[in-house]
């Protein structure tokens, strides 16, 4: 996975959750060496209500309201920038007028990016719901990796922790997360539950897996977990793996504020909504709970 001069999407209600989610990026963007494209995407239905208002005050026109806030989307841009003396990466903003989730998505296809980046912020249950409903939408609608900013930081991420079932979604995650936070600290996670035709074994050796076999249950796990993470190129030395027993999304959030983990990465398999009804979702747990960046990622088709 490179994300080498490759295209970040950056989606911002320039709320205060706008200078976490603008830290960050740039933060990536200097990590990665990739382009920020910040887009700020005025519902339609919120657009027609202002042009009304405008209208019937005679007091501005819809125009002068979108120049507004462009400039403060700029502004909060050139905050965020002040924190990262000398360093200037390329960066273009727009205000426009539609169905974010879709905007967003159509952006982020129509430029190849590789990963979209969204704010949040831990203030109120409501909001917290909406980023997890949002995030997730996202995810499962479109084909790039979503990043759930939560921390308000510039620094580059330090504790990683990536959530694992062994499936080609969890390995595509670590390997997501491992491009953005190449100097980080992993810690890979996996919490025992029933058999998935994906999990065990799946991409494992013939040799790791008879070894496995005659392991005890938490060093044969431990041992896939080491092997997948050799297979995208994360150093040992760089790698603790836990087996944990216990609920997966509470298990994944404790382990995280036990570590001080600064991200935390998740494969999702974009289950359909009346799935994610009738069993929930580690992501949707994680998303709401935890205090962490929250990353989410869906293996593509073609690979990695």
């Amino acid at each position: 996975m490179n994300f080498a001069n490759r295209l970040f999407i950056v989606g911002t209600d320039l709320s205060i959750s706008a200078e976490y989610v603008l830290l960050r990026a740039i933060a990536l963007a200097k990590e990665c060496n990739a382009e920020l494209r910040v887009l700020h995407v005025v519902p339609a239905d919120v657009h027609a209500r202002r042009r009304a208002e405008a209208l019937r005050s005679g007091l501005g026109d819809v125009g002068s309201q979108m120049s507004e806030m462009l400039a403060m989307l700029q502004e909060d841009l050139n905050k965020a920038l002040g924190q990262f003396a000398g360093y200037s990466p390329l960066i273009s903003t727009e205000i426009r007028v539609g169905d974010p989730l879709q905007t967003i998505l159509e952006e982020a296809h129509d430029t190849d990016a590789g990963l979209i980046i969204v704010g949040a912020h831990r203030q109120d249950f409501f909001a917290d719901r909406l980023l997890s409903a949002t995030s997730e939408r996202i995810l499962r609608k479109g084909d790039r990796p979503v990043l759930a900013v939560k921390r308000h930081s510039a620094n580059p991420y330090r504790r990683v922790l990536v959530g694992t079932d062994f499936s080609r979604h969890a390995e595509y995650a670590l390997a997501v997360a491992t491009a953005l936070a190449s100097t980080a600290q992993f810690h890979l996670v996996h919490i025992p539950t029933s058999p998935d035709p994906e999990a065990i074994g799946a991409k494992v050796s013939g040799d790791t897996r008879a070894q496995a076999e005659h392991a005890a249950p938490d060093a044969g796990f431990e041992m896939h977990m080491a092997e997948m993470a050799r297979r995208i190129g994360l150093p040992s030395r760089r790698l603790t793996c836990h087996v944990l027993d216990s609920n997966p999304g509470q298990a994944i959030e404790r382990k995280a504020k036990e570590l001080d983990a600064d991200l935390i990465a998740i494969g999702s398999r974009g289950l359909n909504p009346v799935m994610q009804l009738l069993l929930g979702t580690v992501s949707r747990h994680v998303l709401l709970m935890s205090d962490s960046d929250v990353l989410l990622a869906r293996s593509p088709d073609t690979g990695y």
